[in-house]
């Protein structure tokens, strides 16, 4: 494997730096209470979530939650 940062790909830096970002976003619970509050409160028919690579991956997930919990449809462009 190699050591040297830049030789790793973009990807393989944001798969290492999952740890850490889960960690502060369930820090977040105020924020995330926050936009929670504020979706339900605007009340939307529909949601369109774009991304490509990890970010699309991503929205893949979302899209599940925003679907299963909050019965949005939910269109996912990449």
């Amino acid at each position: 494997m190699i050591q040297n940062d830049q030789a790793q790909t973009a990807m393989a830096r944001e798969i290492r730096e999952i740890p850490l970002a889960t960690e502060r976003l369930l820090a977040a619970h105020d924020l995330v209470a926050t936009v929670a509050h504020r979706i339900r409160h605007a009340d939307p028919r529909v949601v369109v979530i774009s991304g490509r690579g990890s970010s699309g991956n991503a929205g893949t997930f979302l899209r599940y939650l925003f679907e299963a919990r909050a019965g949005l449809l939910v269109s996912l462009r990449s």
